[in-house]
């Protein structure tokens, strides 16, 4: 990870967070200590991001961390990964389907065909940086327009948080772990 140690002031805004972080997940997270404390502000665009998929988005919870994990495992973005796990089993969405991200054309893997077709749009932006006709038209086939774009929406934001972390080096803090030692 480059920038091993948090920048040396800490604003009341990040004790906070870092508090809220390492009580939610039992420690407190790589970016906190290698992004948002150098740039704070991120810090509030990353929690209206976040808010806003837990309570505008009108895709399953399950979905839209299926979504942010897929597009993870694609990037390389392990520690995005092992958020979406987390948060994946404090929701208490079992860990089944996550296991199995990287076989979604397997018809023996557990995903509905609505999932599938999510799954796809993430998995061709992340290998073709465009999606087909084809595709979108399997999505529309089980979501609604409005959905639609909440799944791409979600994808995006994953994009995003995925490209801040890479660079830094930023790995799994193995919060899933944790989450399933707390049981």
């Amino acid at each position: 990870m480059r920038f091993d140690t948090p920048a040396p002031s800490w604003s009341p805004l990040l004790r906070i967070a870092s508090w809220i972080t390492k009580r939610q997940y039992g420690k407190t997270i790589a970016p906190m200590r290698v992004i948002y404390s150098r740039k704070p502000s991120l810090l509030k665009i990353a929690g209206s991001i976040d808010k806003f998929q837990r309570s505008r988005m009108r895709i399953p919870d399950d979905l839209r961390l299926l979504i942010k994990a897929s597009a993870s495992m694609y990037n390389g973005c392990a520690f995005c990964q092992d958020l979406a796990l987390a948060q994946a089993l404090q929701q208490r969405i079992g860990p089944e389907r996550f296991k199995h991200l990287s076989e979604i054309d397997n018809e023996a893997a557990p995903f509905s065909a609505a999932e599938r077709a999510a799954l796809r749009l993430v998995r061709e932006y992340a290998t073709e940086r465009a999606v087909s006709q084809r595709t979108f038209e399997n999505l529309e086939q089980y979501f609604t327009e409005e959905q639609i774009v909440d799944i791409v929406i979600a994808n995006g934001f994953e994009q995003m948080f995925n490209a801040w972390n890479i660079p830094f080096e930023i790995e799994s803090d193995h919060l899933a772990s944790l989450q399933q030692q707390k049981g």
